[in-house]
């Protein structure tokens, strides 16, 4: 799992995963130093169920649908 900007960057790197026990989706945490994403400035491989919300100006969260 991964995701690439519009800008062509892939510079996130996973460090943290959250599943709750009986829930349908897994959040992942991405870090990357020096980059505070905006609306529309993500690009995933599958839309379905994802979604993300920034953290902080160098973090988001990333939520994926569990299969």
């Amino acid at each position: 799992m991964g995701l690439t900007l519009y800008n062509g960057e892939s510079n996130y790197r996973e460090i943290a995963y959250q599943v709750n026990p009986g829930s349908s989706t897994m959040r992942v945490r991405y870090l990357r130093r020096g980059y505070k994403p905006h609306a529309g400035s993500l690009l995933f491989s599958t839309n379905s169920g994802v979604s993300w919300s920034p953290v902080a100006r160098d973090m988001i969260f990333v939520t994926y649908p569990r299969k």
